[in-house]
């Protein structure tokens, strides 16, 4: 079957999608050929089911709902592609029937309060302070920080590579042009002389933030929160300034300020 995974490979570049998440689906499919009985073209509904749900997380512990979700989106991706009637290159789609998997975190990721981003540059050290600048004054991703070049910042304006290299132009914030200013061009996050990959973007970020239970995520949604704040809550700014395709996402990003929330509940005239 790696020849039809190399196949599937060529496929999802046609459809021009972004370079980590090609990687990242092959990495997986690759990883049950070897690993189910008789490897991925073979398996049964039921073989694809015992390896999705009975794996473990790199912790140890059983994957979580958002995990197992990527799992099953990704394996019925590939062999809808590999039973597909106008082109067929295996005769049974086993992944059609896995079960259903509505993926709701515990404990979804929060936009960080001001004082804990006060917080999280007070302790960091100047890998840390690069990667959380980036995140929390620019609204970068870890993939745009990897992508990321000092020759895309000027003092008024910040070029982005976003999902599938598109772009978008971001107002340069004081606090970005102030730390990347006198850098030389090439690659904006570095660790100990080399260029960060996306993994460790998320890995270093998050680990440095971990102590005050933060991730870069959080620092992004900092970010989609104070702009919408700032523009007087204006949603669509937001969504460009973030980069999103749809406004849904967009408010996901977006906190609920806690201030306004009694606010508004005080202000109710009782009868």
């Amino acid at each position: 079957v790696t020849d039809l995974i190399a196949d599937y490979e060529q496929h999802l570049r046609r459809q021009r999608r972004a370079g980590v998440t090609i990687d990242d689906y092959l990495k997986v499919l690759r990883r049950m050929d070897r690993e189910l009985p008789a490897g991925l073209a073979c398996a049964t509904t039921d073989e694809l089911e015992a390896w999705i749900f009975a794996g473990k997380s790199r912790g140890g512990g059983q994957r979580s709902d958002n995990t197992l979700l990527h799992y099953v989106v990704i394996v019925q991706g590939f062999t809808a592609w590999a039973t597909d009637p106008k082109d067929p290159r295996l005769d049974y789609d086993a992944a059609a029937d896995l079960p259903t998997i509505k993926a709701e975190a515990e404990h979804p990721t929060r936009a960080a309060t001001p004082e804990e981003v006060a917080a999280a540059f007070a302790s960091a050290d100047e890998i840390g302070r690069d990667l959380f600048t980036l995140a929390a004054f620019g609204g970068f991703r870890c993939v745009e920080i990897h992508r990321g070049r000092r020759e895309h910042i000027a003092p008024d304006e910040t070029r982005i590579y976003g999902k599938g290299g598109k772009l978008r132009r971001v107002p340069t914030h004081p606090a970005l042009w102030e730390r990347f200013k006198d850098r030389p061009e090439g690659p904006l996050a570095y660790g100990k002389g080399v260029p960060l990959t996306r993994e460790q973007v998320i890995s270093w970020g998050s680990h440095r933030l971990c102590k005050l239970g933060l991730s870069m995520h959080c620092l992004r949604k900092f970010f989609g929160t104070e702009v919408y704040e700032a523009s007087g809550r204006d949603i669509l700014v937001a969504q460009d300034l973030l980069g999103h395709k749809y406004v849904t996402t967009t408010q996901i990003y977006i906190a609920v300020n806690q201030d306004r929330r009694t606010s508004a509940v005080m202000a109710l005239q009782a009868p």
